[in-house]
């Protein structure tokens, strides 16, 4: 299907390849290519828009990475085509992403040849931006910006108002109460209807309590919202440009969907002023990560703490599994101590969906039976998360 796309002419098609793939060969629309890209990202790159269109219809995701780290986000804004960008911005497309280089999409759209796409797709973006940064956005752009930027801020005002319509369509009601149908890779999740509340980072007033750093660029804070406790995670003052951002992108994301008493309770999302990046606003922590505790604060838990804490984490991450998720990063950083008796776990930034793990493992343990090498601690992984059947994992487990 990535071949087809690239060679073009096979726009009519694709829907039938589409149900091919995902019927008959078990295979996600964001099945990627050797070099990690999907077909809604070629299309993208090529700048198939009734490509792009059938496949997020499909459930395509606008921020599948590569493995540079890009999204089709990235393709399409080097491209130049800024219907497309509608289209994938419209389905969730997120401009604040990085690749592995630090570049965001706008970054991108600076390397195109072209100067009139290049500036038109800057342009663009920079009037999208200025969009999401007002209450009333069209507002805004039609009465302080000069003429030429009109239409264009019309265009982005109807881009986002049918965005929202679309959302919308996920909810339904039966007479029961409103639900939510996940339109993504799985659509087998339902849930009622929740957000998370957005706040300014003039709610947030720094309080002398609990201050650590989580890891090499984060740092956890306790503040006073709105005359609440909490604590919030933001990227250093000291941390390099860039990238950096963008685990806490993805940490909110999957904090969003899960709830689970052993997970630490994001209470809030804070955009930073100029929307590049977000503080997370969590419950209060008292006493910090575990990491902070023993190795800054030199306090070793006694036997019987160390034992509540083991076993709170643990049913977490049961939770977290049983979501079809793994956490992997389970350290002293990720355990959070709310107090001598409650450990919470997060840093969920480096969770990833199970089949992405398991495809990795089938990749690992492939090249090992090739190979004719020894035991490899990644089959009894690929056992453990189904990604082998049984009978095949004994066939397997011979040839170590």
């Amino acid at each position: 299907m990535h071949k087809f796309i690239v060679e073009g002419g096979f726009i009519i098609k694709i829907p039938h390849i589409i149900v091919f793939v995902n019927l008959i060969l078990g295979l996600s629309i964001d099945h990627k290519n050797s070099h990690g890209q999907t077909v809604l990202y070629l299309a993208c790159l090529e700048g198939k828009s009734s490509a792009v269109e059938v496949i997020l219809r499909h459930g395509g995701n606008p921020n599948e990475r590569s493995m540079d780290g890009s999204t089709p986000m990235h393709a399409c804004c080097w491209h130049g085509d800024i219907h497309i960008l509608q289209q994938l911005i419209s389905m969730g497309g997120d401009l604040r992403l990085h690749d592995s280089s630090a570049r965001s999409p706008r970054d991108w759209a600076l390397l195109q040849h072209d100067l009139q796409k290049r500036r038109k797709m800057v342009k663009f973006i920079e009037t999208t931006r200025l969009y999401a940064m007002t209450n009333s956005g069209r507002d805004l752009l039609l009465e302080k910006q000069p003429s030429s930027y009109h239409n264009l801020a019309a265009s982005v005002h109807n881009m986002f108002k049918q965005g929202r319509s679309q959302v919308l369509k996920t909810s339904y009601s039966m007479g029961f109460g409103k639900m939510y149908c996940n339109t993504g890779s799985d659509k087998n999740t339902t849930g009622m209807m929740a957000f998370i509340p957005q706040t300014t980072e003039n709610n947030l007033q720094h309080v002398d309590h609990c201050t650590y750093f989580n890891g090499a660029f984060m740092l956890m804070q306790s503040v006073l919202w709105k005359k609440t406790a909490a604590t919030v995670k933001r990227v250093r003052a000291d941390a390099p440009r860039g990238s950096i951002v963008d685990p806490l992108i993805t940490e909110a994301e999957y904090m969003g969907k899960l709830r689970h008493p052993g997970i630490l309770l994001l209470m809030a999302v804070c955009p930073t002023n100029n929307l590049e990046g977000i503080i997370l606003v969590y419950e209060p922590v008292r006493l910090g990560s575990l990491f902070h505790v023993m190795h800054e604060r030199q306090e070793a838990p006694s036997v019987k703490n160390t034992a509540e804490v083991m076993l709170q984490i643990c049913e977490a991450l049961v939770y977290v599994h049983e979501q079809n998720l793994v956490h992997c990063a389970v350290n002293s950083h990720s355990i959070h101590l709310i107090n001598p008796y409650v450990a919470k776990l997060a840093n969920l930034e480096y969770m990833v969906e199970w089949y992405i793990l398991a495809y990795h493992l089938r990749e690992i343990i492939e090249r090992r039976r090739v190979k004719g090498g020894g035991g490899d601690p990644a089959f009894g992984l690929a056992k453990y998360f189904g990604c082998i059947p049984y009978t095949s994992a004994r066939a397997v487990d011979k040839s170590f």
